[in-house]
């Protein structure tokens, strides 16, 4: 018999945010994530109880990110940031092919993106794909700079 593999609830929120990344939050499913680790997918659901649940976890893994208010306005969703958010990271979303001609970028003490909906896109699922793309390109971000610790000064630089 194998030896049982377990995964921890944050393996399975980081498995499901590669999903996310590559496909979108639309194709998120038990055995998206489950091929994602390898697995079937009885861990998934010994993890999460539903689906729904996971996606929350997606979505909260992401808003802690800085987003301090969602607003709609018509065909229009208008995110609110702190001083959290990755600039760099809001700014590759931006230049997103998905993102690239229907975001505009407010700079300013508190960010603004507003996000222009396309014909018969849910609200909810646009706001969540976004958020998951921010969080996802902070994380590619603290990655890079974590690769490439910031070098030190020299006698001679100070």
């Amino acid at each position: 018999m194998a030896p049982r593999v377990k995964f921890t609830r944050d393996e399975m929120v980081q498995a499901a945010l590669s999903v996310v990344k590559a496909k979108g939050i639309s194709a998120l499913t038990a055995r998206a994530i489950a091929d994602e680790l390898g697995v079937s997918t009885q861990p998934v659901f010994t993890c999460f109880n539903t689906m729904e649940e996971a996606k929350r976890e997606v979505r909260a893994a992401a808003m802690a990110r800085g987003i301090t208010d969602i607003t709609q306005k018509g065909r229009q969703l208008i995110f609110t940031f702190d001083e959290r958010v990755d600039a760099s990271a809001l700014l590759a979303v931006c230049t997103m092919a998905s993102y690239r001609s229907r975001t505009q970028l407010s700079a300013g003490a508190a960010p603004r993106l507003t996000l222009y909906l396309q014909p018969k896109e849910e609200p909810l699922t646009a706001a969540g794909d976004l958020v998951d793309a921010l969080g996802l390109h902070e994380n590619e971000t603290q990655q890079t700079e974590g690769a490439h610790p910031p070098k030190e000064e020299t006698e001679h630089e100070k």
